[in-house]
């Protein structure tokens, strides 16, 4: 009798799990240009039923100085959102000690790739991960193609500097 109420205890517990899920999807985004900066300001939403917790946000690049400012919560109920912005930069090749500038000017040929990693828990202490590769450049440099391998979940874009449109494309990995 214990065996078979343990058995459906676990089960009830998985079956809330699924039914209570949360889902974080991106929303709302702003691609803004500098002379030597990239602001991208997106918004982190729940659209699952249930809530998340220990919301973890890292991102790294080879392509560029890329920087996650500080998150404004670590938990992210239902039908919520919350704020994430990260500050992309060029790094110049030869940095001189004695000069001032250490970022290069952005061009409308570069790109940057930048992997965003974000880890949370639901409220069963369920743990998830989703992986995501931001890539960042000018629309002019882009020729649209539909490659049936490609992923791609989002397309973000804000014409700003000298009329430039700048997007980030965002697919799952």
């Amino acid at each position: 009798v214990w065996w078979t109420i343990k058995d459906q205890d676990n089960k009830r517990r998985e079956e809330l799990a699924v039914q209570y899920r949360p889902i974080l999807t991106f929303c709302e985004s702003n691609v803004s240009f500098l002379s030597s900066l990239i602001s991208l300001k997106l918004k982190l939403k729940n659209n699952g039923r249930g809530e998340c917790s220990d919301v973890k946000i890292s991102i790294s690049s080879n392509d560029c100085i890329a920087i996650l400012k500080n998150i404004s919560s670590s938990q992210i109920c239902s039908d919520d959102s919350i704020p994430i912005e990260i500050n992309i930069f060029k790094a110049k090749k030869n940095i001189n000690t004695t000069s001032k500038q250490k970022f290069e000017e952005i061009n409308e040929n570069d790109h940057f790739l930048i992997d965003v990693n974000i880890q949370y828990n639901d409220i069963f202490q369920n743990n998830y991960t989703k992986k995501y590769l931001f890539e960042i450049q000018s629309a002019i440099a882009i020729q649209f193609s539909s490659k049936p391998n490609e992923n791609i979940k989002y397309v973000f874009g804000k014409i700003k500097f000298d009329n430039k449109i700048w997007i980030c494309l965002i697919k799952d990995i």
